[in-house]
């Protein structure tokens, strides 16, 4: 029989208390739980509209009072992406409202009978960058509705705000119709923030070398005429003339 003195009992106390030192760190007793991992900071992508159709006329509302019907707005998924924020311009007042969503639709209340533009802004929760998409125009129809307002005209130059130095100045502008039946313009131009008419049975997209004079702020909007007689009114731009 073995006899275990008392440095030999020492000997083995140390062994064991060193093996369950090393069985305890390697197992990472002590040492805190794993580290939290560093979240994809990765910028999302803009995300790809689908419906309602671009120019297009959407008649697949469901009517929910005589004047409202609610659509149901769709996109493809963008990668990097926690929520989407659905931005819906009412064209012509317009006023804009935005709408959150984890999903990728949502269904929305719009007026019937009134042109809009939609767009979608993908987010992350991980990132200060945005993606935007494409932006699409479409005419909210009501029921029953054969023919179609264009929408309102948009400007191209001078673009809203500018600062020009010249004598002289060119409006364009741009307008689409679903229809494809516009037949005239009219330019309201001026110094006023409401501006008197200028010109009307303009049929093209342009008006030339109009006269200005520096140190004025003009102000000019488009009505934009089909022909079933529907009008648009532009949104009011200006520019500055140094």
């Amino acid at each position: 029989m073995i006899n275990f003195n008392k440095n030999n009992r020492k000997i083995v106390t140390y062994i064991t208390l060193f093996c369950l030192f090393i069985s305890f760190t390697s197992c990472g007793g002590g040492g805190g739980d794993d580290p939290e991992p560093t979240p994809d900071t990765t910028p999302p992508t803009a995300s790809i509209l689908i419906f309602p159709s671009e120019n297009s006329a959407c008649t697949e509302g469901t009517n929910v009072s005589e004047t409202e019907s609610s659509i149901v707005f769709e996109w493809n998924a963008s990668k990097n992406t926690d929520s989407y924020s659905l931005t819906i311009k009412n064209l012509n007042t317009q006023k804009t409202v935005s709408h959150t969503s984890s999903n990728t639709s949502l269904s929305v209340r719009l007026k019937i009978a009134t042109p809009y533009s939609w767009t979608i802004i993908s987010k992350s929760n991980h990132s200060d960058k945005n993606a935007t998409s494409n932006t699409w125009k479409f005419y909210n129809a009501g029921a029953g509705t054969t023919t179609h307002a264009p929408f309102p005209a948009e400007v191209v130059a001078p673009v809203s705000g500018a600062n020009i130095t010249s004598n002289t100045v060119n409006l364009d502008w741009e307008a689409t119709d679903i229809d494809g039946d516009i037949s005239t313009y009219e330019v309201y131009f001026g110094t006023s923030n409401n501006p008197p008419k200028y010109k009307d049975g303009i049929t093209e997209s342009i008006l030339n070398e109009i006269t200005v004079t520096a140190g004025n702020t003009y102000y000019w909007k488009v009505n934009t005429i089909d022909e079933q007689g529907n009008i648009s009114s532009s949104a009011l731009f200006n520019f500055r003339v140094n």
